[in-house]
């Protein structure tokens, strides 16, 4: 059962419940997708739904889409071609 998404396999709309990474939410898809085999009703694609460049920027690809991108931090995601950053993220020794 998901619990932190809602899904529409009609429009490939992502509803995000609770607040999670842009990382764990391409982790999610991943494991939806990898388990689409052994529950037929839960099949969320035809394709990969998300590409991760690093565990910071991910895409969403073949129409997938977030409904509400304000539940996303600790990254930057990317949907119909236009990326989306809630938070900067720091990529190694900040020198003050």
């Amino acid at each position: 059962m998901i619990q932190d998404l809602k899904i529409n396999l009609s429009t490939k709309a992502i509803t995000i419940l609770e607040d999670m990474t842009v990382i764990k939410l391409h982790r999610r898809l991943q494991d939806l997708a990898d388990q689409s085999d052994l529950r037929p009703a839960m099949t969320i694609l035809d394709s990969t739904p998300s590409i991760r460049y690093t565990d910071y920027i991910v895409e969403l690809v073949d129409g997938w889409h977030v409904l509400n991108l304000e539940k996303l931090y600790e990254g930057s995601i990317i949907q119909f071609g236009e990326p989306f950053t809630p938070h900067i993220v720091p990529i190694g020794k900040v020198l003050i």
